[in-house]
């Protein structure tokens, strides 16, 4: 069994529950009005047949989008990544131009220069997301799925991709459901390859990350592993890929991506 194969089976826009907002310095403001002009978390929620608040320890979520259709959830995805991305380039950028020593006057002024203009691009994004989504670096949010396909990947003769439908989640239980024994057989997979390969003196070395500029969508597919040695999975393993074949007919040593089709956005103040 090979950990790379592993590691890039499934293609996903989103997590089960996703956090994508990030706290300020400023006070938080409350939940943004949902995204259908005119109605409330409660009436938004009747008419779409979705919870209006998501309960949490640490603060209540409250509905504030609902998002349809294959197409609409993959630009959301995609937006996301572009802001995620941007927002972590600016970052780097900024740190860099710290480090730079108060003298290298050229190269303070390349890196300035780029960082006014990724922060025009970001600010400009961000103003389409708040009229899109109500998306506020101020709040923090839950991205819940309920509804979406999973799809078998394969490749044809010609070596164009071929996908073809295997499942179809019809509520946010049956989603997360799936979400956790994958993560489960995933986490189980890395740690009996990390043991096996350490039994062997062959432990792999970390792979680079490479970044993303800014503006482009990120790659939605899974970030690649190094290989590893061959490995006899242990009968718990071998259970739980059994079970998922059973109820998803999802194999873990195939290759799948996941269309969402219905999602619902939560918000809450950051830093509760």
């Amino acid at each position: 069994m090979n950990s790379k194969l592993l590691a890039t089976t499934l293609v996903m826009g989103v997590a089960a529950t996703l956090n994508i907002g990030t706290a300020s310095a400023q006070q938080a403001p409350a939940p943004a009005a949902p995204q259908d002009k005119g109605m409330t978390p409660e009436q938004m929620a009747a008419a779409k047949n979705v919870p209006a608040t998501l309960e949490d320890p640490a603060g209540n979520y409250q509905l504030v989008a609902v998002i349809e259709g294959a197409d609409a959830n993959r630009k959301l995805t995609q937006n996301l990544q572009v802001v995620g991305a941007q927002r972590q380039r600016l970052l780097a950028l900024t740190q860099q131009f710290d480090r730079l020593p108060a003298d290298a006057f050229s190269q303070r002024e390349l890196v300035a220069a780029e960082i006014l203009k990724i922060r025009k691009t970001l600010e400009q994004n961000l103003r389409f997301m708040a009229q899109a989504y109500s998306y506020s670096l101020q709040l923090n949010y839950r991205l819940v799925p309920h509804a979406a396909t999973l799809l078998a990947v394969t490749e044809e003769a010609d070596g164009k991709p071929k996908t073809e439908v295997v499942h179809e989640f019809k509520d946010a239980e049956g989603y997360e459901k799936f979400q956790k024994m994958r993560d489960d057989y995933l986490i189980q997979t890395v740690t009996e390859a990390k043991e096996a390969a350490a039994a062997a003196g062959t432990e792999p070395a970390a792979p680079a990350v490479e970044g993303t500029e800014p503006g482009v969508i990120a790659d939605e597919s899974a970030p690649a592993t190094p290989d590893a040695p061959p490995f006899e999975p242990s009968a718990g393993l071998k259970a739980k890929g059994a079970e998922l074949v059973s109820l998803f007919h999802y194999d873990p040593m195939k290759n799948y991506q996941v269309n969402l089709e219905k999602t619902a956005l939560y918000a809450r103040p950051a830093g509760r």
